[in-house]
């Protein structure tokens, strides 16, 4: 008997028992390739003629449609160490001995592509910093990309650092694109700061602040000014968007929907 003769009935029902359970026709025709050891065509051929593999029985699976990538924008705003120096001026060495209070994050905020709710989380009333990197972490975990402007220098490493000194665990990488790198590497703006490119693109500007407002959250502990520090991190927020859907518009995408199913 040739590979392509038809099988008599007993023959087809034994080949059906080794394949009712398999999920797909893929799936069957390695089965019945690997213990008949015939070509994957052969084996096509003889299912159209017996039908071992019952695909009303298994209906087709379709492949998992590929969700929206959950983008997150984040900022964070931060206290300066205070330390003691016997003088001023530019050139001054102060060592990690000098510091009597060490810089803390006072306040992070956030917003999901596709929302314009900014949420935001800032340190308790005796300025512990925890308060604010338990919800961050709770979305930066959540995030499929996490968009910053500096971020890779400046809020992931702080965010980090500070997790470290609180013993909460953060993942080993996270997915970023700092839109300061793409300003730095794909683009000749004349400065490379948020602010600037904002106004150069005409999509809005910074909230001016002072020292002043610094000193104000950290040493008088002035709600009002707190208040103040959030709206302006707010603020960043919605440019960051706006200036990242500007430059995304002609730069390549960082993550591939296809692995998001």
């Amino acid at each position: 008997m040739t590979k392509t003769t038809p099988y008599n009935p007993a023959r087809v029902a034994e080949i059906r028992s080794w394949v009712k359970d398999c999920p797909t026709w893929l799936e069957a025709r390695g089965v019945i390739e690997a213990k008949l050891g015939i070509a994957p065509d052969n084996v096509t051929k003889m299912q159209k003629r017996h039908g071992f593999w019952d695909e009303t029985v298994h209906p087709k699976v379709e492949p998992p449609i590929a969700r929206a990538i959950r983008r997150l924008f984040l900022d964070i705003e931060t206290s300066p160490n205070v330390v003691t120096s016997w003088r001023i001026g530019r050139k001054i060495d102060l060592m990690p001995d000098n510091i009597l209070h060490e810089r803390k994050i006072i306040c992070a905020c956030w917003s999901w592509d596709g929302e314009d709710k900014v949420h935001y989380a800032h340190w308790d009333k005796v300025q512990d910093d925890k308060a604010v990197l338990v919800p961050v972490l709770e979305v930066i975990n959540e995030a499929d990309e996490i968009v910053y402007h500096n971020g890779e220098r400046f809020d992931l490493p702080w965010v980090k650092t500070r997790c470290l000194l609180h013993h909460l665990p953060t993942l080993p990488a996270y997915k970023g694109v700092d839109t300061l790198q793409w300003a730095r590497r794909k683009f000749y703006f004349n400065s490379n700061k948020l602010d600037y490119i904002a106004r150069f693109l005409g999509i809005g500007s910074k909230i001016k602040t002072e020292f002043g407002l610094w000193k104000a959250i950290v040493f008088d502990r002035d709600p009002a000014a707190l208040k103040r520090m959030i709206t302006y991190c707010q603020n960043d927020v919605v440019l960051l968007k706006k200036v990242w859907a500007r430059l995304a518009a002609v730069m390549p995408h960082k993550t591939h929907v296809g692995v998001l199913a």
